[in-house]
C-alpha cells in the first residue's frame, strides 16, 4: 500500500466512487490468497516430508485458523500501509510483528516471563492466534474468547485504517 502511494495509485483510487473499507478489504483477500497458497504448501511438506498425519477436518480446521487468524495482523498491514515511506513502514512492521511474536507467547511460553509481560501478552492478537492453534493441536475447537478477540482487533484496526485514510485525504 504504501508503494501504491509512492507510485500514484492510491491517487487514483481516491478520486474512485470506491469505499474505503471496499478497497481494504480487497488488499487484504489479495494476501489471503496468497495466506492460502502458502498454507497449502506448507501442509503437503509437512505431510510428505515430515509424515504429518491428519484427518481431513483436522486439516481443514488447521487452514481454517491459519487463515482467519491472520486477519488482525493483515488489518494491521493495511494501518502500517498508511506510511509514507516504504522504508518506514517495512522496518515498523518488522519490528511490530517480531514484538507481538514475543510478547504474545508465539516464541516462548507465557507463562515464563515476567507477571508484567504475562498481562500484557494477554491482551495481545496473537497470544489469541496461538491460543485457538494450540486448542486446535488439542483437538478441541478455538475458544470463543480467541475468536471474538481476534475479531474485535480486525474491526477496530480496519476502522482506524480507515479513519486515517480520510484524514489523509482531507490535507
Amino acid at each position: 500500500m504504501v508503494q501504491e502511494r509512492t507510485q500514484g495509485w492510491s491517487t487514483f483510487i481516491r478520486v474512485t466512487p470506491l469505499p474505503d473499507h471496499i478497497y481494504f478489504i480487497a488488499q487484504m483477500s489479495g494476501q489471503s490468497v496468497i495466506h492460502i497458497l502458502s498454507i497449502t504448501v506448507i501442509f503437503l511438506a509437512g505431510a510428505l516430508i515430515n509424515g504429518v498425519s491428519l484427518s481431513p477436518l483436522e486439516w481443514f480446521l488447521c487452514g481454517l485458523w491459519a487463515l482467519l487468524g491472520s486477519l488482525p495482523f493483515l488489518a494491521i498491514g493495511t494501518l502500517i500501509g498508511m506510511m509514507k515511506k516504504v522504508d518506514t513502514a517495512a522496518g515498523i512492521s518488522n519490528v511490530l510483528y517480531m514484538g507481538l511474536a514475543v510478547c504474545g507467547g508465539m516464541w516462548m511460553p507465557l507463562e515464563i516471563m515476567p507477571k508484567m509481560m504475562q498481562n500484557i501478552g494477554h491482551w495481545l492478537p496473537s497470544y489469541h492466534y496461538g491460543s485457538g492453534a494450540w486448542e486446535i493441536a488439542r483437538g478441541q475447537m478455538p475458544n470463543w474468547k480467541n475468536i471474538l478477540f481476534l475479531l474485535a482487533y480486525s474491526i477496530v484496526i480496519m476502522l482506524l485504517s480507515k479513519y486515517i485514510r480520510r484524514k489523509q485525504e482531507a490535507v
